[in-house]
């Protein structure tokens, strides 16, 4: 949504999806406008407030409770503390004592070695499954395809593709 001004009519026109929605001598009326339209797509406060509070207590009701993580800045966690405390809801309240016992996440060495070794172990057995997947389509003389591969290796279509280029596959038919 935005303002165009044509000089012909000396007039501002609100145009939305290519299509005018409103024109006028005063620009500031047709921001006044466009704020209006904006204004009613957002969600009020006192709306998202009561819709949180339903929820919370039909998970009271219901004994569920499904748990969330949220990874936030240090800045961004002051800022929604600051928030929360200015409203004036019960379920916030336990919000705002949750935050009082803030957990720091550190990522370890140990755990990004871990991964890469973990990534590395599956990695090897898909090139393994295509290596295999292979040799069976040159021993029952099929065509070598990257979707062949796929159905006789049991793996992903994606999989064949990030492993073997389409220059493989074209020397791969051309050896046999």
């Amino acid at each position: 949504m935005y303002i165009e001004f044509d000089e012909t009519s000396k007039k501002y026109s609100l145009i939305e999806n290519g299509k005018t929605i409103g024109k006028s001598k005063s620009k500031k009326y047709l921001e006044s406008k466009m704020n209006d339209i904006l204004d009613k797509d957002k969600p009020n406060k006192e709306d998202i407030l009561k819709e949180y509070s339903k929820k919370l207590e039909a998970n009271n009701e219901n004994k569920e409770i499904n748990k969330y993580r949220l990874d936030l800045s240090l800045d961004e966690i002051l800022l929604l503390k600051l928030v929360l405390e200015e409203s004036s809801t019960n379920g916030l309240e336990s919000i705002l004592n949750k935050m009082d016992n803030i957990k720091i996440i550190k990522f370890s060495i140990e755990k990004i070695k871990a991964t890469k070794e973990a990534t590395k172990v599956r990695s090897n057995k898909a090139k393994e499954k295509i290596q295999n997947a292979i040799n069976i389509l040159r021993l029952e003389d099929k065509k070598i395809t990257h979707y062949s591969i796929a159905k006789v290796g049991k793996v992903s279509y994606i999989t064949v593709k990030k492993h073997i280029s389409d220059d493989k596959i074209i020397l791969l038919n051309k050896e046999y």
